[in-house]
């Protein structure tokens, strides 16, 4: 068959579509929280500059198996004299301002 091309029919001439399919996904519940070690930070917490946290973003569990989360940039502040960039363009930026 050099040079020539063979069209495949896939769908029956008398298809005719009858019904319809509606479906409804569960509003998404997008959460943050900061941990301190395997602890859950809640409320407010002192810190010493270069103490490690680990921020976590992410979608409530009815959701998370219907969307999909992107997050290009994320800065955080304890003050306006104080902030950090860390994520940037989808990065994890591993250094440290304070």
């Amino acid at each position: 068959m050099e040079g020539k091309f063979s069209h495949r029919n896939v769908c029956d001439r008398d298809l005719q579509i009858r019904d319809s399919l509606t479906g409804i996904a569960p509003e998404p519940l997008l959460n943050v929280g900061v941990r301190q070690g395997a602890n859950l930070v809640t409320g407010e917490l002192n810190v010493n500059p270069g103490t490690p946290l680990q921020m976590e973003i992410y979608l409530d569990k009815s959701s998370a198996p219907v969307y999909g989360l992107l997050v290009s940039y994320m800065k955080v502040s304890d003050t306006r004299a104080q902030e950090e960039t860390i994520i940037f363009n989808g990065s994890v930026q591993h250094y440290s301002l304070y």
